[in-house]
């Protein structure tokens, strides 16, 4: 069994973008499928609104500190 790297894909948007926004997960879990398992990664959705306090104090634009 392969070891997956997780990447983690933060949905942040404006309020006008509601359809689009609810359509990421579905296409998060089609690349997953299609594209990234196949290549050693797994993306993991998370809600700018559902993340756990102290995550953003951990990262900062991707690059952890």
């Amino acid at each position: 069994m392969t070891t997956l790297r997780e990447l983690i894909v933060v949905i942040s948007s404006p309020g006008d973008v509601a359809k689009e926004r609810a359509a990421l997960p579905s296409i998060i879990q089609r690349l997953n499928k299609n594209i990234a398992r196949p290549s050693g990664l797994i993306l993991t959705v998370r809600r700018w609104e559902d993340t756990p306090m102290g995550f953003w104090n951990k990262c900062v634009q991707g690059h952890h500190i």
